[in-house]
């Protein structure tokens, strides 16, 4: 059987925010709740598109950044905040140590 498709299940399995604190305080800066803020990076059009992988994860950022009215380097800065405090899980690396075929994160 050849392996047609990997499905990642990353939101809280895979990766999971550890700390909460770094996306609230980047929410109240741009007068969002958390729940808001989430809501901005991975949902509405350009987040739907670019899970589909129609857009890029940079053009996902530019079109972002353009709503808020961001410089590239502001864009990036948002970016570094919003993920903080993101971690792969215990469990993720427990389980691809000792498993040579798993692909493991690059990060």
């Amino acid at each position: 059987m050849i392996i047609q498709a990997v499905i990642w299940d990353l939101g809280g399995v895979l990766v999971r925010t550890e700390d909460y604190a770094p996306r609230q305080a980047l929410a109240q800066r741009y007068g969002m709740t958390l729940a808001e803020i989430e809501e901005f990076v991975f949902s509405g059009e350009s987040g739907d598109r670019a899970q589909r992988g129609e857009i890029s994860v940079e053009q996902h950022w530019e079109n972002q950044g353009r709503q808020l009215g961001l410089s590239p380097e502001e864009i990036q800065a948002f970016r570094n905040e919003f993920w903080a405090a993101t971690a792969w899980t215990p469990t993720w690396w427990r389980i691809s140590a000792g498993c040579d075929w798993i692909l493991r994160p690059a990060c």
